[in-house]
């Protein structure tokens, strides 16, 4: 019990020390003292929470959705499906135009 407290808050500085936050974009801590992600609009309590959430697959997927909203080739169609200007080709969805690109 004891060593994997000791363990966690290891790796939670050693995390931070490595990890700048405070150039993270989407990092912010609001006026109750907890962190907040922009981009995913999720609350954290500690900075090692956020850390951990900066790692997780649906954060990940809003980050290439970001990505995708600069892209020039890009578009989404009236039909909800995804286009690609440059080659002409259609996609069901975001994840299958990113394995095309």
């Amino acid at each position: 019990g004891n060593y994997l407290a000791h363990t966690r808050e290891r790796l939670r500085r050693l995390a931070l020390e490595t990890v700048d936050l405070q150039k993270d974009p989407y990092f912010m801590r609001n006026h109750l003292g907890t962190y907040e992600c922009r981009l995913c609009l999720t609350l954290h309590t500690t900075e090692g929470n956020y850390l951990a959430h900066t790692r997780e697959r649906l954060r990940r997927l809003a980050l290439e959705t970001v990505d995708l909203q600069k892209d020039p080739y890009f578009m989404r169609n009236h039909l909800g499906t995804y286009e690609c200007r440059l080659c002409l080709t259609l996609h069901t969805t975001e994840g299958n135009y990113l394995a095309h690109t």
